[in-house]
């Protein structure tokens, strides 16, 4: 009994893990699939949807588990999704024990934490060389970079508070857009809506979209279509916002 319950809590903690980092429906299931099959389960029984992990368990007639996990929140980390797959790997390449497969589990899990200034870094670059990318000059891209790293802040601020991602999206493109126009009014910006473009590259929800469409195509109806309207709907906040941005600043 108390083995079976080490199984269930293995397999699903790694399927929410995944679920939490980014990956596709079809990752997860087989991942944790495989995990279960390779302890000795006679029987797995796995559904998943965007937000919330479903396993069944067996071993015999006698012994069985389930486990419900809802998923709240989800963002990208491939580093810790790379982690979770190479664990699924060593378990079946190096037949780890189960003791041994958790502890991992729970290095991983814990992790190193997020360097937040990276991150916000990142977003300026990013949204740097999109707007050079795109054409812009070197005064664009510095805006789009001053625009990049105060929409991440703006994410980085309100993380951990039980704030709507609708009124986010909408108030980092208010902000990212309108620091364009009133960099354009003072003379600093050549191009507008180059340097606005390379402003919100950063919340381009690229990884739900390129998910919900695998999702569909492997058949996950419900899943795909929510990532997919996810997606849409993050686009529809962006674009409210620039629009609001443009409006207040006398642009439309």
């Amino acid at each position: 009994m108390q083995y079976l319950r080490k199984v269930l809590r293995l397999t699903a903690g790694v399927g929410e893990e995944l679920l939490r980092c980014g990956a596709e429906i079809s990752r997860v299931e087989e991942t944790m699939s495989r995990i279960a099959t390779h302890y000795g389960t006679t029987r797995q029984q796995v559904f998943i949807i965007s937000n919330g992990v479903f396993v069944n368990l067996e071993m015999g007639e006698d012994e069985k588990f389930v486990s419900i996990e809802p998923v709240i929140g989800t963002s990208v980390d491939l580093n810790k999704l790379c982690q979770l797959n190479n664990l699924s790997r060593e378990i079946e390449q190096k037949d780890l024990t189960i003791d041994e497969a958790l502890e991992k589990y729970n290095a991983i899990k814990k992790g190193a934490a997020k360097n937040k200034w990276v991150h916000i870094l990142c977003s300026g670059v990013g949204a740097a060389a999109f707007c050079s990318l795109l054409g812009g000059g070197v005064m664009d891209s510095l805006a789009a970079f001053l625009m990049g790293l105060m929409v991440w802040c703006v994410f980085t601020a309100v993380e951990g508070f039980p704030v709507s991602k609708v009124l986010v999206h909408i108030a980092a493109s208010v902000l990212a857009a309108g620091g364009c126009v009133l960099m354009l009014r003072i003379g600093i910006v050549e191009n507008l809506d180059k340097a606005i473009v390379g402003a919100i590259i950063p919340m381009i929800p690229g990884v739900p979209l390129v998910n919900g469409v695998r999702d569909l195509v492997d058949q996950d109806y419900i899943s795909g279509a929510i990532r997919l309207l996810d997606a849409l709907l993050i686009f529809t906040c962006i674009a409210t916002g620039v629009y609001l941005a443009l409006q207040i600043g006398g642009r439309v």
